[in-house]
Parts: C-alpha cells; structure tokens; sequence
C-alpha cells in the first residue's frame, strides 16, 4: 500500500467520524428540541385549564401525548386532560385520560387540590396491583415439644433436654389483593432446621444426638395491612404444608467418670425414621416498605406444628442407635420461628371497581 493510499484511508476515517459525530449532536439536538416544545405545550395547556378555554387543551396536549413528555410531565398532562374533560362534561373521554393516567402512574395519590370530580373519578378504579412476585430469605429458630418419651433403659433414669439450633430458609411468593387490604400469598421454598438432644443416663454417660433436616415448604396464608401508606405494618395467619427431602442425624456418648473414651458416630441418613409430610398453622406480623413498584419486607412468623415426626413402626429398626448409644426417638414435633427478609415486586393495571363496569369492561 502507498502513502497516498493511507492518506486517502486517513482521510476517510476522519470524514466519518465527523458524520458520525455531527448524527449524534443532531439527535440529541432535536431530542432536547422535541422536549422543549413539550415541556411549552404542557404550559400552554396550564394556562388555558387556568384561563377556562378548556376546549384547547386536547389539542395542545394530543401529539405530545403519543410520544415526548417526561414521565411527569405525562403524569401532569393527563391530569389536566381529565379536569378538562370533567368540566366540559365528556365524560367517556375524561374516563378514558384517567385509565391513561393511572398507566402512566399506577401510584398517583390524590392531590389536596385536585377537584371532588376528579376524586370521585378516581375512586371508580381500583389501583392496587393485580399481582406480585418476590423473594425472602432468613434464619429460623426450631422448638422441639416432646409428647412421649421411650428409652433403652428406666425411663425414670432418663432426663432428655431439647436444645434449639439455627437453621435458615429461602422462598419464592406470590401475592394478590382480595379486598383492600386484604392480601393472598402463596409461596414455596427451602428450609433447613436443626436441633439436638441430651441425655445424661445414669449419672455415668451423656449421649448428644444432632439432627438436620432439609423440607420444601408450601406456605398459604392472607396477609392483612394495619395500615397503608409507604411502611405498612401487617398481619398473617396461615397454613403449611412441607415435605421432608433429607434427615442426616449423628450421636456421641461420653462416659462422666471417664472410665472408656467416648464414641461417635458419623453423619447418617434418618429419613425412613421420619414422616414425609408435616402440616403446620402459621401467624406473623411484618411490614412492607414501598419502593416505587416494589417493596421490601421485614417478616416475624411463628409455625405452630401438630404432626408427630417420628414414625412408630421403624422406631426399633435402628440397632446401632438402640445399642451401642442408648438412643431411641420420643415422639416430638417441631415448632420454629422465623425472621425474613425480602424484596416483592408489584404488577399493575388499573380496573374498573365492579359497581361502576359498564359492558365493554
């Protein structure tokens, strides 16, 4: 290649670059441009909502409308459309700018301004949000209730003590309003819990049993806001069914006199000892932060279980358990409480509350 023909190459480079650049100031030119003309629209149209020449404001406001407001912009434009159309007694049209209006802002709160016309418009449309999808996460405390006890020796000469572990849990929900207020939450999730068991026999041996269990949860349970507002502070009461996917369990004895070394057993696979499904009743109490079209939740909820873990037929099968560490099943169920954390994110359309649905609706 000759130097001309790099210099013809740089040359073209370079005229390039400058069309490109000058394609960029332009659009950003009449994009700032086409904003502008909006933002002076929308005061045109303030002034004549103001001056009463209402009839003009569709017109200044419609091309606008289509594409070139700022969020609130549109948000302030479409509230002028629809006093306009109020007071000009269009009433399909004001209808039909107040549903633009709440699809444009799902959250618009009335205004102390804002004309009883207006608020009654308003309140014929229903602006909570047709669902939510979120997700929690947390720790949860397991308390253990012993209904009957059995031993491998006097039962008088066993004194077991239940300690309560940490385990955690994540979850999936999905939520709907029923009734202002009143919310349906359906979730799913994963939960590990733990706890152990201690036994001093005889006053010459101490057996510790550690368990960990891993279920899949299906909480439903309705939800009810105390309050609305930015932090909503709530109430829940529940049911849960879960399934047990694993139980691993392992046990040491120690002799109090140290008279023989103490033994231990590795972590094994208690599950066939276990019943599968565990329903619960559930109640809590949470708040709700609002974030734009989400929130964040801060959720306390207790689980209050009636079903006995422990399968009666298979309670003998385990020899090493019975013999070698004088460990046999009670019969217990668990209890646990959780602390939660998550964020949920809302979903809306406005509706027409039923008593004001017309047939096309």
């Amino acid at each position: 290649m000759t130097a001309l023909d790099n210099l013809r190459k740089s040359l073209i480079l370079k005229y390039l670059a400058a069309a490109l650049f000058f394609l960029v100031v332009l659009g950003i030119t009449h994009d700032a441009g086409a904003q502008s003309l909006c933002t002076n629209s929308l005061r045109r149209a303030e002034r004549a909502y103001d001056e009463g020449n209402l009839q003009l404001i569709p017109e200044m406001l419609k091309d606008c409308l289509r594409n070139g407001f700022k969020k609130d912009e549109k948000v302030q434009a479409l509230r002028i459309l629809t006093l306009a159309y109020l007071y000009l007694d269009r009433k399909f049209e004001a209808d039909v700018a107040m549903y633009d209006l709440l699809s444009a802002e799902p959250l618009y709160q009335l205004q102390e301004n804002d004309p009883v016309e207006f608020q009654e418009l308003y309140e014929t449309y229903i602006t909570d949000p047709i669902f939510s999808v979120g997700i929690s996460a947390g720790t949860n405390f397991s308390v253990l209730e012993a209904d009957h006890q059995f031993a491998t020796y006097q039962l008088s000469e066993s004194t077991p003590i239940y300690h309560s572990k940490f385990g955690f849990q994540i979850a999936t929900r999905f939520s709907r309003y029923l009734l202002p207020r009143l919310e349906l939450n359906v979730t799913s999730g994963i939960k590990n819990r733990k706890f152990e068991y201690e036994n001093d026999m005889f006053n010459f041996a101490k057996v510790v049993y550690t368990e960990s269990q891993w279920l899949v949860e299906f909480p439903v349970y309705i939800r009810y806001d105390i309050l609305k507002g930015n932090i909503r502070p709530y109430v829940s009461v529940g049911v849960n069914s879960a399934l047990l996917l694993s139980a691993t369990g392992n046990l040491l004895r120690d002799y109090s006199d140290n008279s023989n070394p103490g033994i231990s057993s590795a972590d094994v696979s208690v599950k066939k000892y276990r019943h599968t499904l565990h329903l619960s009743y559930a109640a809590g109490l949470g708040f709700k932060y609002q974030i734009r079209k989400g929130y964040l939740i801060l959720e306390l909820k207790h689980n209050f279980s009636r079903t006995n873990m422990v399968r009666n037929d298979v309670r003998f099968d385990n020899s090493e358990f019975l013999y070698k560490y004088y460990y046999m099943d009670n019969d217990f169920r668990f209890s646990d409480a959780e602390i939660s954390f998550g964020y949920t994110q809302s979903f809306y359309k406005p509706r027409k509350r039923k008593m004001y649905r017309t047939e096309n609706q």
